[in-house]
C-alpha cells in the first residue's frame, strides 16, 4: 500500500507540475484511480469502528467511552452500552451478569432454603468458609419426641418450714428439655401462727354438713370413729383438730351457702381443684395435730400441678370474729368429703397412711 501511495504521489506531482501542459487520456485515468485508492483506507477504518472522531481531533474523547486508536484513522476503540439492558455492577462483559453472581468454587449465591444440604456457611474475618452440618448435629443424640412428666424436686432455694413448688424443667448443654419436675422454694410462716397449718394450729371447716354412713352430720359434731363418704370412697375419722379462725378470712363457695370454710381450703368443682391463692394453697402443706395426737396434712406434693387458683369462685364472709372455732377431721383411706349441697371438699389425711 505504501508503494501504491508513492506512485500515486509521483503521478499527482507530475500531473500538477507546470511542465505538464496537457494530460494525456492515460495520465488522467491513472490519476483518478490512484487518488481513490489513497482515500479508501480511512473510510474503511471508520466503517469498521464503533465510533469515529471528526478530524483532526485525534486526542478527543470518544463517544460512549473508549480510547482513540491514534493510528491516523480517526477511529475509536469504544465500549458501547447495549440498548434496553439495565446496567450491572462489575460485569465481566458488556451487559453480562455481575461478578458477584459467581462465588468461590464456581458456586452461585442462590439464597434458597435447602434443608438437605450438608454444609453451613461461616464467616471468619475477611473469609467465607463452611462447616459440615454433621459437625454440629453429629454429637447430638436423638432423644425422640415425647411428653415429659415429673414430680422430682430439681432445685431448692431458701429455708424455712413452709415450701412452695413451681413447675420447672431441666435442660442439657444444648438447651433440650431432659427432665420435668419442680423448683422448691422454702420460707417461714409469716402469719404469727394464727392461720391454718401454722405450727400445731389446724381447722379448715367452720360450718358444713358432711355425708357419713349415718347420714349428714355437722362438722362440729364429727368424732373419731365416724366414717365420712366422698367421691373416692369411705374414710374412717381417726382424729379431729380444733382451732380458731384467727386472722384468716372465712369463705363461702359460690352456689353453696351452707358451706363455710377458711380461706386456704381446697374444693373440687367438676374436674378442677380450686383454692383462693397460691399462698393459701401452700399453707395446706404443714402437719396438723389432733387432740389425741394423730397428725395429718391436707396437701401432698402430687397436687401441685393440678390445683388452680380462682378467688372469684368464692365469696368472703366478713363478720366472723377471730375466735370462731374451726374443725379439721383427720381421716385414713381417702381425701374427699361430700357436703349436703353436693360439694366435694378436701379432707386432712393422716400422715403415714
Amino acid at each position: 500500500m505504501e508503494a501504491a501511495n508513492a506512485i500515486a504521489a509521483k503521478h499527482m506531482t507530475e500531473i500538477q507540475s507546470p511542465n505538464v501542459k496537457k494530460l494525456s487520456r492515460r495520465q488522467a485515468l491513472l490519476g483518478a484511480l490512484l487518488a481513490g485508492a489513497t482515500a479508501s483506507r480511512p473510510a474503511m477504518a471508520a466503517d469498521a469502528s464503533c465510533s469515529c472522531l471528526p478530524a483532526p481531533d485525534c486526542n478527543a474523547i470518544c463517544p460512549n467511552g473508549g480510547t482513540p486508536r491514534g493510528d491516523g484513522t480517526q477511529a475509536c476503540d469504544c465500549i458501547e452500552v447495549p440498548q434496553n439492558v439495565p446496567p450491572r455492577a462489575l460485569a465481566l462483559v458488556d451487559g453480562g451478569d455481575a461478578v458477584n453472581a459467581t462465588k468461590w468454587g464456581g458456586k452461585q449465591l442462590r439464597l434458597n432454603k435447602n434443608t438437605s444440604a450438608d454444609k453451613i456457611l461461616v464467616f471468619d474475618g475477611d473469609y467465607v468458609d463452611y462447616i459440615l452440618k454433621s459437625e454440629i448435629t453429629g454429637s447430638l443424640p436423638s432423644i425422640g419426641a415425647a411428653i415429659l412428666y415429673g414430680t422430682d424436686v430439681l432445685v431448692t432455694t431458701g429455708s424455712g418450714s413452709l415450701k412452695s413448688n413451681y413447675t420447672a424443667v431441666q435442660r442439657d448443654d444444648y438447651g433440650r428439655v431432659i427432665k420435668v419436675g419442680y423448683w422448691q422454694k422454702k420460707y417461714n410462716c409469716n402469719c404469727n401462727c394464727n392461720c391454718c397449718n401454722c405450727g400445731d394450729d389446724g381447722g379448715c371447716f367452720i360450718s358444713a354438713k358432711l355425708m357419713t354412713e349415718d347420714g349428714f352430720k355437722s362438722v362440729k359434731d364429727i368424732v373419731p370413729g365416724d366414717k365420712l363418704i366422698g367421691i373416692d370412697g369411705i374414710h374412717p375419722v381417726v382424729g379431729v383438730a380444733v382451732n380458731t379462725l384467727g386472722k384468716r378470712k372465712a369463705i363461702i363457695p359460690k352456689g353453696h351457702p351452707d358451706v363455710l370454710l377458711t380461706e386456704e381450703h381446697i374444693i373440687l368443682n367438676g374436674h378442677k381443684l380450686i383454692v383462693t391463692s397460691q399462698e393459701n394453697y401452700e399453707r395446706n402443706k404443714l402437719p396438723i395435730e389432733a387432740a389425741n395426737g394423730v397428725t395429718g396434712v391436707y396437701v401432698s406434693e402430687n397436687l401441685d400441678s393440678v390445683v388452680a387458683t380462682d378467688p372469684t369462685y368464692f365469696e368472703i364472709e366478713e363478720d366472723l370474729p377471730p375466735e370462731t372455732p374451726t374443725y379439721s377431721p383427720i381421716v385414713i383411706g381417702g381425701c374427699w368429703a361430700m357436703t349436703e349441697s353436693g360439694l366435694s371438699v378436701l379432707l386432712c389425711r393422716k400422715i403415714d397412711d
